[in-house]
């Protein structure tokens, strides 16, 4: 089934950068879906590891939640790494672009702020169970530390 062209109008495609390679497609729309409805989420793999090359690319519904992933998700910790989150088009050419946002043209509602911290929490303990952790892998809680953030 051939899917619709896409709308002409606003980027609604954002990279994400500097991600933890266990984290996979599943728990970046996790994440990213606090935004709004994502579209697609594609990280790019490398064919030595069987993982991902650490960036990747998120298409949202609406151009308006692209913006409030950027404006909130740009040097968000994830896993132990601040994500580089920009617009597809110019992040990779000009890093300078990270996070370029007018926040004034996109609030953001403090509640999907919220809901996205929310949901990287629960991305990070699902990759600490794939890996028998017990916690969030690669900058959560110690093992038996309560859950409150990773110390100096």
């Amino acid at each position: 089934v051939a899917q619709p062209p896409k709308p002409a109008g606003p980027p609604s495609r954002i990279y994400v950068g500097s991600v933890y390679f266990d984290i996979g497609e599943r728990e970046i729309e996790q994440v990213f879906s606090s935004f709004g409805p994502v579209r697609s989420v594609s990280m790019i793999p490398n064919p030595d590891n069987g993982k991902h090359k650490g960036y990747g690319f998120v298409e949202f519904e609406k151009a308006e939640s692209a913006a409030q992933a950027i404006q909130v998700m740009n040097g968000f910790e994830l896993g132990g790494r601040a994500l580089k989150v920009g617009w597809a088009n110019s992040a990779i050419t000009s890093p300078a672009n990270f996070g370029q946002v007018d926040p004034t043209a996109h609030p953001v509602p403090a509640a999907a702020a919220a809901a996205a911290a929310a949901a990287a929490q629960q991305a990070m303990a699902s990759v600490g169970q794939m890996h028998g952790l017990g916690t969030a892998g690669g900058g959560g809680a110690a093992a038996g530390g309560g859950g409150g953030p990773p110390g100096p």
